[in-house]
């Protein structure tokens, strides 16, 4: 049985493109992988056309977008301590 956390966008491409070619009922492949027909439907949709190269890339843009966030949250916090350090270094001088 297919859980969701298990599953690779490849393996689901090729999946869904093998039971295509071979023509087997959906109620087939339902009952088979444990999963849902509309579940099946949408991966029809979503990977019919694709390979595993265009499969992966999706997850590739993924990641990389998670890194460039983390880059961006990294260089707000830094911005908001040089804020805050030089804030207290104008304060303390105005008030001498």
């Amino acid at each position: 049985m297919l859980q969701s956390c298990a599953i690779r966008v490849s393996h689901v491409a090729l999946w869904v493109r093998a039971t295509l070619a071979n023509g087997t009922p959906t109620s087939e492949v339902c009952r088979r992988h444990g999963v849902s027909s509309a579940t099946v439907y949408e991966w029809k949709v979503k990977f019919a056309g694709m390979g595993v190269p265009e499969a992966k890339r999706p997850k590739a843009l993924e990641e990389k977008n998670s890194r460039l966030k983390r880059r961006l949250a990294d260089a707000m916090l830094d911005n908001v301590a040089l804020k805050d350090l030089l804030g207290k270094r104008g304060n303390a001088r105005r008030s001498t």
